[in-house]
């Protein structure tokens, strides 16, 4: 993006996208930079593709967001796995015994459960990053009812009816009807 906002041939930046999502770390920083470019940015998922979770918060800091018609976009939410293998331990006769400095230090170490405590701990992070994510969707596409916040995918007409795509478009020349 900085290259692109540097080059004098450059009149708008196109993104294409086809992910399943990823991690929080350097998420809201590079939607930071896509939000900040000096020349319009514009997401672009090609047929079959997806735009996804982390996908979707970067899409959503884009000037526009196109699917192709074979294309999907959503799944917002966050979550967090743990496997419990403390049953499986205990059946082989493995006893794990963590010594911490703290409640949450060690935890998850395989072989352990999660306290009640710990499972609280996790559930109010994923919250508070959903929290996160929600408002910064709605911080860019507007007001998105919480029943299409549940971590679903949708079809690119679906996505654009409920306001996550700007357009359905077949090929990337027709794009160039919708750049600045």
């Amino acid at each position: 993006i900085e290259a692109a906002n540097e080059h004098h041939l450059v009149q708008n930046i196109l993104l294409v996208f086809d992910t399943p999502g990823g991690m929080f770390g350097g998420l809201p920083e590079c939607a930071d930079a896509i939000a900040e470019s000096g020349k319009p940015v514009y997401a672009f998922v090609p047929p079959g593709g997806s735009c996804a979770s982390a996908g979707m918060f970067l899409a959503a800091a884009c000037a526009g967001r196109f699917l192709s018609p074979s294309a999907q976009a959503g799944s917002i939410g966050v979550y967090c796995a743990y496997t419990d293998l403390s049953e499986m331990a205990a059946q082989k006769g493995i006893k794990i015994k963590v010594f911490s400095s703290g409640i949450y230090k060690g935890m998850g170490v395989p072989g352990t459960a999660l306290t009640d405590v710990q499972e609280q701990y996790l559930q109010d992070e994923v919250m508070s990053l959903a929290e996160e994510f929600y408002n910064h969707i709605r911080a860019n596409l507007g007001e998105i009812d919480d029943s299409f916040l549940q971590g679903q995918m949708f079809k690119a007409k679906e996505a654009v009816e409920i306001g996550m795509a700007d357009d359905v478009v077949k090929t990337f020349d027709d794009l160039k009807n919708f750049l600045k």
